[in-house]
This record gives C-alpha cells, structure tokens and sequence, in this order.
C-alpha cells in the first residue's frame, strides 16, 4: 500500500529526623521538621504568567504588558529566593523535556531571571527530572544542561513499572512495528527545539508532504518513557472516501497495539482523538500507564506529596489554569477524610476563566482559591499559606517566623 520504509535509526533520548526549626539545612538543600511548603506549579499561564510567548519578543520588551509580566514573574521568585530553605517548588507542565527547554530559553533571553525548580514533571505527570542530579562524563563532556535524560527520576518510573507492568522500550517497539506493517512513513518530531510546543506541529507535516506524494505520513514526538503519542495525517479526513481508508488503516493500527501491549499484561490507558490540538487539529493517539483504573496524570506526584505533608505535617499548594490541571487542583483526586480529623494539607489555587476550574473553587471554597489571571499568584499562594496555618496550629506554629510576618500572621 505504501512503499516509503521507516526510518531505522531513531533513538530516543530520553525526610530526615525530627528536629527543632533552627537545624541547619544540608548542602542538598533538605528540609527538616514540619511547617515547610511544597508548591506544584503549572508551567504556561501560571508560574510564567501568560500564555502568550510573542510577549517575550524584542520588539515587545518595552510594553507595559512585558513589563507587568516581567515584575509578576520576579517577584514569585524573589519569595523563592528569600524563603529557598522553606519552600520547594516543582513545576508540572503538560510540555516536555524540549518545550519546556525551549520555554525556558525564551524567558532568559527575554533579560527574565529563571531560577531551576527542584523538579520538572513533564506531559501530564509523565517523566520527573531533577535538579540534583549529578552531572555524568559522557565521552570526556558534559552532559546538556538540566534537564536531561541524566537527571531524569529513575525511581519514578521503576515505581510505575511496578504497578502497571510498563515497558517503554517494547512499547517503542511495538508502536514503530504496527507503523511499519503498513509501511507508513513515520516522521520523528522532537518537538520544542525550533518551534513554540504542539500547537506548531504542522510544519512537520508540511516538510513530509514535500518527500512523499500522498499524506499518508505519521509522526513521533519524543516524550519520554511514561507517555507515547502519534501524530496520524492531518488531511486524511477531508474527504469520504480517504476519511474510509484512513479508518480501516487507524483501527488496524489501534488494534496491533493494543494485542502487542496486552501480550504483556501491560496496564496502559490507549486514547484516540480525532481532531486534538496536540496535532495541529489533526488525530492522535496517546498512551498512557493506566494506575487504579486512572490513566497517569498531574495529580499522581501531588497524591505522594501530599501522603509525605500529612507525616511531616507541611503543605502543599497546587497552581495551574487550564483543563488539563482539573484533577491536580480537584481535592476530590485525594483522600479527604484520611488524616485523623486534621485538615488535608493541600491548598488549590485556580488561575482564569475555565468553567471547570471555576466551579471547582465553588465547590470547595476550604481548598480552592480562584484568582482572575496569573499575575496574582505570589498573593495568592501567601494567602494559601495563611488560610492553611490558621485552620492547623502545629503547622501555624512551626512555620518560618518570616513568612508568617511576609503573609501577615
């Protein structure tokens, strides 16, 4: 049916004791006791509060709205600088390792100071890397800067084998395999090294349809070991009788996966989407590690932090804006009644105007703040913090003397 063969060269790339408040921290930057706070923050109209990136430009740096932005995004990091022993900060995007490299390159060319999170968690709670990890010699250099598959949370993704029986290289595998039997073109995109993330996809397609006569071409993108997803032709669907043979190649496709991934008793959440913007409008195919009947998403680091805070007695603050933040920003994706009657130790900030996130904060006004646009971030994770403390008197009475002062204790 088709004659271009895949391209064979692909390689992916991929607390301590008890002890009073005034313990030294270590070099590592560990904390120690209760009263500390962990913010979970999503990346794009939230801890870079816009979610437009043309702002970043040169031609746009003198506008009040860059400056606004820019004193916005400082002052989040100012309180980092000044509180760094007592407050870690993660951030959780739907981008990956790329993108966000991309993103961040953006924001420091733009003259924006941009402070390394101690953790990136990238495509929806996919893949973790941290910032500790020590840098390796690979053939005398060293490797990129972070993040890299060097400082990539191994722990994390042993973890998720354990529960689901993932394997990402017979994945791969398979995949690439259920391509080629149809000897579909497959067009590797590692995306977010050139371009502003998925949303500008389609140059992929429209350097494929230069080499090949038809448009029948599907592409990878490079997102780790916890998340795959295909790119299927955008322009397969225009007419009826293309849109007939591209559903008898997609379902033929779909169920070579699916058999190969159940030959292994894998647990993995398939999902096709005909029209997602993930692919320039065009359809996708998305699998993800399927964990008690939920397929892996934001909240699976959060549950874990927020297990640790409730023994520690810290908190958790959670920020983000879009639908894709809903079950991380849900109090409902946690256990509400596990923590002998103290308070859960989680604070929800919902950034914007989706509809979701909205009647969320409603819903749980205990939990969940909403505030109008992004901007107002830094007000509102002190206004967490103080909401928090005054409903937890343990956590009131150990926390940092001057972030009770900064937020008005």
């Amino acid at each position: 049916m088709f004659s271009t063969q895949i391209n064979s060269n692909y390689k992916p790339h991929f607390c301590a004791d008890k002890t009073n408040k005034k313990a030294v921290m270590s070099q590592q930057n560990i904390f120690f006791g209760a009263g500390n706070i962990f913010l979970k923050l999503d990346s794009d109209g939230t801890y870079f509060p816009s979610d437009d990136q043309s702002i970043l430009m040169p031609e746009n740096r003198n506008t009040s709205a860059f400056k606004r932005l820019k004193n916005a995004f400082e002052g989040l990091n100012n309180f980092f600088d000044r509180f760094h022993n007592n407050i870690k900060f993660t951030i959780t995007t739907g981008r990956n390792v790329g993108e966000y490299d991309y993103w961040k390159n953006l924001v420091k060319n733009a003259g924006i100071n941009v402070p390394i999170p101690d953790k990136l968690i990238t495509k929806n709670g996919g893949d973790s890397f941290l910032k500790d990890r020590q840098k390796k010699l690979k053939n005398g250099q060293l490797e990129p800067e972070w993040p890299s598959s060097g400082y990539v949370d191994n722990k994390k993704r042993e973890e998720i084998r354990k529960l689901t029986n993932w394997d990402a290289d017979y994945i791969r595998s398979s995949i690439l395999t259920s391509l080629k039997d149809w000897d579909l073109p497959v067009l590797f995109a590692q995306s977010g090294l050139k371009d502003y993330g998925a949303k500008s996809y389609k140059q992929y397609w429209e350097s494929t349809f230069k080499n090949y006569c038809d448009n029948w071409t599907a592409f990878m993108r490079d997102d780790g070991d916890l998340n795959f997803y295909i790119g299927l032709p955008i322009n397969a669907l225009k007419d009826k009788g293309n849109k007939q043979a591209f559903n008898l190649v997609k379902d033929s496709i779909i169920t070579e996966i699916t058999s190969r991934l159940d030959e292994k008793n894998i647990k993995y959440n398939l999902e096709y989407r005909e029209s997602d913007w993930e692919n320039s409008g065009g359809p996708g195919i998305a699998i993800t590690p399927l964990i008690n009947g939920k397929p892996l998403d934001k909240s699976y680091d959060i549950a874990k932090e927020i297990e640790r805070a409730k023994k520690e007695n810290d908190l958790v603050i959670i920020a983000g804006n879009g639908i894709n933040d809903t079950p991380m920003l849900n109090p409902e994706s946690y256990d509400l009644n596990s923590n002998n009657g103290k308070p859960l130790p989680m604070m929800s900030i919902a950034i914007g105007k989706e509809p979701t996130l909205i009647e969320l904060a409603k819903k749980y006004p205990e939990y969940v703040i909403h505030i109008d646009e992004p901007h107002d971030l830094l007000n509102a994770v002190k206004t967490a913090i103080k909401r928090y403390a005054e409903k937890n008197n343990e956590f009131r009475n150990n926390l940092e003397p001057q972030i009770a002062k900064d937020i008005g204790l």
